[in-house]
């Protein structure tokens, strides 16, 4: 019944009319959430329609308005053979940002990781080594096993997203013949489970001086390259000099709606084209594809990144103040931001995400105690702010601590609920030493025993982690 019908019926109907129609109003208010008086706003439950903010990943940006006016005039040919002019463009134009010989256009990422690793791997039951938290490990399905009949030998990746260069050295396998030779390193920059960490400048160079000294190449899962150089402030060029092939993802922070490109020497990429053929991802008029990733392009040149880090040190820096979260500012490199929750045991992840999510804000849930905030082209200022301010209710909720005692950015530690987590201590483990890094964060004084929360790698089962 439509409210208007519902206002005539109460003040002409009959009186049976009107009782039914007073039920029915009523009915409305008791479904609205109790916990929704926690702030001046009433909680409604969204759907896919109408989400207000989505900070699941940067993959959820739509293209721009220049994107669909670019794709809906390039000319288009069959890529398969090798004619459509816009593929033709920016696959040239891909290849000499990144100073490399040429590149080849895939549906996606994955596929592009797995046509390297195919191409560069001539080996079955060869094997490649790769961070135990890479990308390529955790969430590409072991297409590498499966398709390319490559084994994984993982080394741990440290907090920044390197790894020990010596203990990968020691992990390289050469003729002996109980054992697969090892034909790839893999390395990620950004990382994506590491909270978007930048590879420290010289580790790369460090890294591909070691491998080829022992015959390796060096493959690199550049997703999110484009945001490791707006923060580095440095031509792409320049971060993937001492790499023999990167993958770079068009989807994420630049926007487009689909593509990625290998890019590498021209004798790895012929091969890498035999690989997409046998994979599926030979398409024909994809152009209309490519022209939104020129397009991307145009935007990435023009410092639109800078915007997203921005924000997502904006976001960390204010969830940082409430009580019952913790958020390692200083490790926000780029536009991921990791939230872990102090109590995870009174409220795991997937249960705080969907209270955010019944506001109007998706994050996703991203281990046993954390959530994952990623910002891109779609998310603005008013979204931090909107997005700070349920934070807090949900988590007012979460710990029964009124929000009012979060006052301008400032904890005043005025329950004793907020006595208990006060101080808290978070333990990130580095297992290729026998050492721990300590981190701890202090919300007030005076708690002789800190809490300790070990980070761990687990997932649930439905984590996107792109």
């Amino acid at each position: 019944m439509k409210p208007i019908h519902l206002l005539l019926t109460i003040f002409t109907g009959t009186t049976l009319e009107r009782v039914l129609a007073f039920i029915f109003v009523k009915r409305i208010e008791i479904n609205v959430p109790r916990w929704s008086t926690l702030s001046m706003s009433i909680s409604v439950p969204t759907t896919h329609n109408n989400v207000i903010i989505d900070l699941r990943s940067d993959t959820v940006t739509l293209p721009t308005a220049a994107m669909r006016q670019r794709m809906s005039s390039c000319p288009v040919g069959d890529d398969v053979f090798g004619e459509d002019p816009t593929i033709n463009e920016l696959e040239t134009r891909v290849a000499k940002m990144f100073g490399k010989e040429s590149s080849l256009f895939f549906p996606s990422g994955t596929m592009s990781n797995l046509a390297a690793v195919m191409s560069w791997c001539g080996t079955r039951g060869s094997e490649m080594i790769l961070g135990d938290s890479s990308h390529i490990h955790l969430f590409e399905q072991a297409g590498t096993a499966q398709l390319a009949g490559v084994g994984s030998r993982v080394i741990p990746n440290k907090r920044d997203g390197t790894m020990y260069i010596d203990a990968v050295e020691a992990a390289i396998r050469g003729e002996n013949i109980h054992f697969p030779v090892t034909e790839l390193i893999a390395i990620e920059n950004t990382h994506n489970y590491c909270g978007g960490r930048v590879l420290p400048k010289g580790y790369t160079e460090e890294l591909y001086w070691m491998a080829h000294k022992n015959g390796v190449p060096v493959h690199l899962d550049g997703a999110r390259i484009w945001n490791a150089a707006a923060a580095m402030q440095q031509p792409v060029a320049n971060l993937v000099q001492y790499v023999d092939s990167v993958s770079a993802c068009l989807s994420k922070g630049l926007g487009a709606p689909a593509g990625s490109l290998l890019i590498g020497p021209t004798s790895l990429i012929k091969k890498a084209k035999r690989a997409r053929k046998a994979l599926g991802g030979g398409m024909r008029q994809a152009g209309i594809l490519a022209a939104a990733g020129l397009q991307a392009l145009d935007d990435f040149e023009r410092g639109m990144l800078n915007n997203d880090h921005v924000r997502a040190v904006a976001i960390a820096e204010k969830l940082a103040m409430l009580p019952g979260l913790t958020v390692d500012v200083d490790v926000v490199d780029t536009n991921i931001v990791l939230v872990h929750l102090d109590n995870s045991n009174t409220c795991e992840p997937s249960a705080f995400a969907g209270m955010l999510r019944e506001r109007g804000v998706l994050v996703l849930p991203f281990g046993s105690s954390t959530l994952r905030l990623v910002t891109h082209r779609d998310i603005t200022d008013r979204d931090v702010e909107l997005t700070v301010s349920i934070f807090r209710d949900v988590a007012a909720r979460v710990w029964a601590i009124s929000p009012h005692y979060v006052l301008d950015g400032a904890v005043e530690s005025a329950s004793s609920t907020l006595d208990l987590i006060h101080q808290k201590s978070v333990i990130f483990l580095d297992t290729t030493v026998e050492e721990s890094v300590d981190h701890t964060k202090q919300l007030s004084s005076g708690d002789p025993q800190p809490q300790q929360i070990v980070i761990e790698k687990e997932f649930s089962e439905n984590s996107d982690s792109s």
